[in-house]
């Protein structure tokens, strides 16, 4: 049996698929999950308002699509969450989300991507007046924790040598 309706959030619209890497993981994703389900609704930001999809690609998606807000780096490194999540979290996003748990009784939120990790507690939050709760699930792209600890665990710091700014190595004095 099919779920009856999901609600999709990633960073960025997929289409058209200019982007490689995560973005054309994400749109595969979808492509397949739409044919699983009832009704999938996505939630997303676009990099280009003119070139955003339409329900021509992908019929049984719903697309709520945001425009991204122009970061303010200063504000995202005073927040309590990565970077990366601090540049999608928006009142725009929350309200969107916001409104979408209210309208439709969803059977699953899928979070794709650690950019929009930082979004669960607006979801929960969302979620407080309802009976039954949606699986929540998260996507993470490249395994980022794993991937992030092998990369520590690999890092060798390099060092720094102290040399005379003159060629041949002499003591830094003109003759």
């Amino acid at each position: 049996m099919k779920p009856n309706h999901c609600l999709w959030l990633t960073r960025y619209t997929p289409y058209p698929p200019e982007f490689g890497g995560d973005i054309l993981y994400s749109a595969n994703l979808i492509e397949n999950f739409a044919e699983k389900t009832n009704q999938l609704t996505v939630i997303c930001y676009s990099r280009n308002a003119k070139r955003s999809p339409n329900n021509k690609i992908l019929p049984s998606v719903n697309w709520e699509i945001l425009h991204l807000p122009v970061a303010n780096r200063f504000r995202n490194s005073l927040k309590v969450v990565p970077a990366i999540s601090a540049q999608f979290l928006s009142p725009a996003l929350e309200s969107k989300i916001s409104r979408a748990i209210s309208e439709t009784k969803f059977d699953a939120i899928i979070i794709d991507h650690i950019g929009l990790g930082a979004i669960l507690p607006a979801i929960t939050r969302s979620l407080t007046q309802e009976k039954t709760k949606p699986i929540i699930v998260y996507l993470s792209h490249n395994h980022e924790a794993s991937l992030r600890l092998q990369i520590a665990k690999d890092y060798k710091p390099f060092s720094v040598k102290k040399t005379s700014p003159l060629a041949g190595g002499g003591e830094g004095r003109a003759s």
